[in-house]
């Protein structure tokens, strides 16, 4: 086990060698560190390439591991590159003995050309998605603004804001024919599902109505 001198070294090593690793590759990176009891951890982020690179240290087998994650689209969702529930993003482990430049040299040598084809993927995924969200929230709006209801900033209790809001609940609209009507609109990327009690005479006029188009 360290002393208390021992590990104020590894402390102040261990910052060193992280600022020295951010700078020794491409790019501009925000340094983060973090210690809880005796372990270190820290990360590497580079926001323009959404490259994220974490550092812990293993003092029992005196290794640095240096993982990876993905970023995460609008609604804080990791999107799916092809990894299964027991697969993780790459990670590599490296002496602890070793300098910034050796692994700085490791990381591009052994990590990159695993992780950043992930990246890539990640990122069109991204893209993909945010578009899906955008064009369900903006039709799931239009209904809202139709029937004349709000909809809710959280679909349930506890619920992530960020979740995406492609539900419209007609109760409590102001409007005649959906007044303490049960019904709702579930929004799709390319269609609406529609669950509606109507009158009899309401449902058949809807019903001719479609048909008739």
């Amino acid at each position: 086990m360290r002393t208390q001198e021992e590990r104020e070294r590894w402390r102040l090593h261990w910052e060193r060698l992280l600022t020295n690793i951010g700078e020794q590759l491409d790019g501009e990176w925000e340094l983060k560190l973090s210690e809880e009891g005796y372990g270190h951890w820290g990360s590497l982020k580079n926001p323009q390439d959404q490259i994220y690179l974490s550092f812990s240290h293993d003092d029992h087998h005196k290794k640095i591991w240096i993982g990876t994650e993905l970023p995460k689209d609008d609604k804080g969702n990791t999107p799916y590159v092809g990894l299964g529930m027991y697969e993780h993003t790459p990670k590599i482990g490296v002496g602890e003995n070793k300098t910034a430049d050796q692994i700085v040299s490791d990381i591009k040598r052994r990590l990159l050309p695993e992780y950043l084809p992930l990246l890539e993927q990640a990122k069109l995924r991204i893209v993909e998605a945010n578009a899906y969200h955008n064009t369900v929230e903006d039709v799931a709006r239009q209904i809202a603004e139709i029937v004349g209801v709000k909809i809710p900033k959280r679909e349930g209790f506890g619920r992530d804001e960020r979740e995406v809001k492609n539900k419209v609940s007609f109760y409590h609209s102001p409007h005649p024919i959906f007044h303490e009507t049960h019904g709702e609109a579930e929004v799709h990327g390319d269609e609406v599902k529609l669950e509606l009690r109507l009158g009899h005479e309401d449902a058949i006029a809807l019903l001719k109505y479609l048909a008739s188009r």
